[in-house]
């Protein structure tokens, strides 16, 4: 099973790999499934998962990855980088999975499944404003400068918890992010 996604420059494919692959038989008796209840087992979900790649490589024994008490996530992470575990470059367009199917004596058939997909960028750091109720205010991210901060302690020292006016019902309203001026969701998606 495979899957085609568009990218920065064109197209990019990832291989997916049953949870059996990334996990061993999880207990199921060697038999591939799931001990013979019916349910479908590990094998039957592919997924794309650095994470659980990222185990297997730091238990394959390359000294290069390091040892159980020093494991050497840098390289373990680059060589995924590298294989193409890890997607980085992908955009908004049509994904499609192609699914193998195969049979021996049988001839080998595939099965596509498009879907279209919204990549959304840019938009780290959006924080609404609460004005009614009034919101605490935020406190400062990253790299703050002294004075961030300094404004900030001001802001929480001048804070009043607002009340609601009746306990039944509870009315809020907000100012937009202002990043989301300059950088739109696609209409239909979204609401506010």
């Amino acid at each position: 099973m495979t899957l085609t996604y568009p990218t920065s420059t064109g197209t990019g494919t990832v291989a997916l790999k049953t949870e059996s692959e990334l996990y061993g038989d999880g207990g199921d008796g060697g038999d591939g499934g799931d001990g013979g209840d019916g349910g479908g087992g590990k094998d039957t979900c592919f997924t794309l998962n650095p994470w659980a790649e990222s185990d297997v490589l730091a238990q394959s024994g390359n000294p290069e990855y390091g040892s159980d008490d020093q494991l050497n996530y840098d390289a373990i992470w680059r060589d995924l980088v590298d294989s193409g575990v890890v997607v980085t470059d992908f955009v908004s367009g049509d994904y499609t999975l192609t699914v193998a199917y195969s049979q021996e004596g049988v001839a080998q058939a595939d099965a596509t499944f498009t879907f279209d997909r919204r990549i959304i960028t840019g938009l780290s750091g959006l924080f609404p404003e609460f004005t009614s109720p009034l919101g605490f205010p935020r406190f400062p991210e990253g790299n703050a400068s002294p004075a961030e901060y300094d404004a900030f302690n001001e802001a929480v020292n001048n804070f009043t918890m607002t009340t609601f006016a009746t306990a039944d019902a509870a009315m809020f309203s907000w100012n937009a992010p202002a990043l989301l001026a300059t950088t739109p969701l696609p209409e239909g998606r979204y609401r506010s």
